[in-house]
């Protein structure tokens, strides 16, 4: 598989991933879903069906803390609003790298994804002076997940 494939995959894979966040609240009956707090990297519920299994990969994936996850359907979605937006990021930013192509193999396009992954730092640690800012920290995911998606296409094809 070439450099254009891995990014295809990369939009495949992780564009079904944030189908499957989305659409989960929709799949399941108003009200089955809420109050999911947790601790991400440990499976701190228990899914049934076919239909749980967005929100499986949700509780390993995320923290699931309601007041900070969008209500869809009357039901919480199985990731945090940063991570949905580090999600939707990520599929935009290696989208972006397709006509890119062999200019990510540029020494400044680390900096650049550097640059815009730590945009979440900065709001991380505003949020805890601030209070909570939902709108941010879903446009601050957005652009840290941009930065990811550049720094994985500058792997794929930088100079080695």
């Amino acid at each position: 598989m070439g450099r254009r494939g891995f990014l295809l995959a990369g939009i495949v894979g992780f564009g079904a991933l944030l189908v499957l966040f989305v659409i989960s609240p929709s799949l399941n009956p108003e009200g089955s879903f809420l109050g999911l707090d947790g601790s991400p990297g440990i499976i701190d519920h228990g899914w049934n069906g076919v239909t749980g299994i967005g929100y499986l990969l949700g509780d390993i994936l995320c923290h699931q803390e309601e007041s900070r996850c969008l209500i869809l359907n009357g039901n919480q979605m199985p990731i945090c609003i940063r991570d949905l937006g580090l999600l939707t990021g990520l599929v935009a930013g290696l989208i972006f790298c397709i006509p890119l192509d062999r200019r990510l193999s540029s020494n400044r396009i680390p900096v650049v994804g550097t640059v815009l992954v730590a945009v979440t730092g900065v709001e991380w640690l505003a949020e805890s002076f601030t209070g909570d800012m939902p709108t941010i920290r879903l446009m601050s995911g957005i652009i840290a997940g941009i930065g990811a998606a550049l720094i994985l296409g500058w792997l794929l094809y930088r100079e080695k």
